[in-house]
């Protein structure tokens, strides 16, 4: 059984944070911005209606995580290794 090599992000992982503002510049920046304001927007919006809450905090990381696992759609493809 032969186990493949690991991706390039979990090898080398401070170059892969180096390639994000590349990514971002030549993938769609401003639909990603477009999108960190709404997220912006929103946990202001449940920092208002629910301050000083455990579920405040639970609801802007919940909308932290979205805006981050959605992000890749935004971004343009990795360079070719």
């Amino acid at each position: 059984m032969i186990i493949p090599p690991p991706p390039f992000w979990f090898a080398h992982p401070l170059a892969a944070l180096a390639q994000i503002p590349d990514r971002i510049i030549r993938g769609r920046p401003l639909r990603m911005l477009l999108r960190a304001a709404i997220a912006a927007g929103l946990s202001l919006g449940i920092l208002a209606l629910i301050p000083g809450t455990p579920s405040a905090a639970a609801d802007v990381a919940l909308l932290i995580t979205v805006f981050v696992v959605t992000a890749r759609s935004d971004l343009a493809p990795p360079p070719r290794r």
